[in-house]
């Protein structure tokens, strides 16, 4: 069923939802959200833990320590060069994939995004 632009149903449960949370992942939530029971075992609050840390949002922020550009310039015409030095802030919390993860994140949004603007 199709229920686009009916005001009186407007809430999204079950799967439909927990897809729409995925790829929306807005930090302000305005629906409601799924609560999953976990077991009680272990291994199963091992993968909930690794699921949470793989599905929430970690800020550049948060991870960066340090960054410095240095500029060097030239007097020939259009000679100038850019060299980033980035430090990142490792937390054992994170784990090395997701460190690499976090890293190869960086590579394909932040620093084109940098050189875009500088």
């Amino acid at each position: 069923f199709h229920f686009g632009g009916r005001g009186e149903i407007n809430v999204t449960l079950g799967v439909p939802r927990l897809r729409k949370l995925l790829i929306v992942a807005s930090i302000n939530v305005k629906t409601t959200t799924i609560q999953v029971p976990i077991l009680r075992s272990s291994s199963a609050l091992c993968k909930a833990k690794r699921l949470q840390r793989r599905w929430s949002r970690l800020l550049f922020s948060q991870v960066l320590k340090n960054l410095n550009i240095h500029e060097k310039l030239s007097l020939k015409l259009n000679d100038h060069k850019h060299t980033y030095k980035i430090e990142f802030y490792f937390d054992e919390k994170y784990g090395e994939k997701q460190l690499n993860e976090i890293i190869c994140s960086f590579e394909t949004y932040f620093i084109p995004r940098l050189c875009r603007s500088i």
